[in-house]
């Protein structure tokens, strides 16, 4: 387990990376993602000292590396950049063996490992093992990084932006090949990147950065259906845009007038509001706007006597979604369940608007055909 504490970092006078906390779990992969300058780069190399930290603690399995030898440290977490890094001068096997020759193994066991790791990604070791750098394509060079790092077969490898330099087919194949990998071996990988896809893709949590905080910590699929800023949205909608795979949000369908009460509303006074509007559900927030849930006509009824505040009887059985969340999802939800509406929220946790059968109906007649009331 990988653990930041309050964990500062300061150049030239300004703080760049401010009370950080961050746990990540034995064998999970973590893309940090971000704004450039956001310090998720800064974070990555505070983990294996390349940048010191100047406040708080970061523990690997409870130790605090600022009190482990910095060789030692460094030999243990392995470490893959865009430059690739090969020594130019090495072959193929020699780059690998970097780390366990400086670990004095024997020539035996280095040699069975670097069959090993070829192996692995399906290189073939008598064709490529007398290979030097010069005479491979940037993904060969770059699954040797991989390998080398990997050597040692140590329990963290750290990669910044390890495929930026790639043409999209081979880093699509290279992403493929280093999560497999990660699964195999069950190593714990924390990823750097800008690419909202290759986080989505790779990460089993993404920790979405900003101004040197953690904004939003979550697995893909959250991310993908709530965005918490309006940073993440950007990113996401950028992701949505490229993918295509998104021509209708939810923001698209949603009605946005949605009537709603403040959970100490005394549940008489909700009673005769929802009455004047013909409600049966009503939506309910708390004192600062954020959504808590729904209440029913019915048990606002059947308990008025015996509880005095509407909160007291809030469900959460509408299905919610994000503004940017695909509309197809909504829809499902409302023709597929047993719902005559869903709600969706804001970044805040704020009701942004209402889907119903009507607003679907419209919204879908308006791409068909275009707004009929122009």
């Amino acid at each position: 387990m990988i653990e930041y504490k309050q964990v500062k970092k300061i150049y030239d006078g300004k703080t760049v990376i401010e009370g950080l906390d961050l746990t990540i779990d034995k064998g999970s992969f973590v893309c940090l993602i971000g704004p450039s300058g956001c310090g998720k780069t800064t974070t990555l190399k505070m983990l294996n000292r390349l940048i010191k930290n100047d406040g708080g603690q970061i523990l690997i399995d409870g130790k605090d590396i600022n009190k482990v030898n910095v060789t030692e440290l460094r030999r243990s977490i392995g470490y893959v950049i865009q430059q690739i890094g090969l020594f130019p001068n090495m072959t193929v096997a020699e780059n690998i063996a970097v780390v366990p020759k400086l670990l004095k193994w024997d020539k035996a066991k280095i040699d069975a490992r670097v069959r090993e790791l070829l192996k692995l990604v399906d290189m073939d070791y008598e064709e490529n093992a007398g290979k030097y750098p010069h005479e491979m394509s940037g993904g060969q060079q770059q699954r040797i990084g991989v390998l080398r790092a990997l050597a040692i077969n140590p329990p963290v490898i750290l990669m910044d932006e390890p495929f930026g330099a790639l043409d999209p087919v081979t880093r699509d194949v290279l992403q493929d090949e280093v999560k497999a990998l990660q699964e195999k071996l069950g190593i714990t990988i924390v990823f750097v990147t800008h690419d909202m896809d290759e986080a989505i893709k790779m990460a089993d949590v993404i920790v979405f950065m900003e101004d040197g905080k953690i904004v939003q910590q979550a697995t893909p699929s959250e991310m993908v259906r709530n965005p918490k800023t309006k940073t993440v949205r950007q990113f996401m909608s950028k992701h949505r845009e490229e993918n295509g795979d998104v021509e209708l949000v939810c923001k698209d369908l949603m009605k946005s007038n949605v009537f709603k009460v403040f959970s100490k509303r005394p549940i008489m006074e909700c009673l005769g509001l929802m009455r004047m509007r013909d409600l049966n559900t009503v939506v309910v927030t708390d004192e600062n706007k954020k959504y808590k849930g729904v209440a029913f006509i019915d048990d606002l009824i059947a308990q008025r006597d015996e509880l005095s505040v509407v909160g007291e009887l809030v469900k959460e059985s509408i299905p919610t979604f994000g503004l940017v969340d695909d509309a197809k999802d909504a829809i499902a939800a409302i023709t597929e369940g047993d719902h005559d509406y869903v709600l969706v929220l804001d970044g805040n946790e704020e009701v942004a608007g209402i889907i119903t059968r009507g607003s679907i109906a419209r919204s879908l007649t308006e791409v068909v055909w275009g707004d009929l009331s122009a």
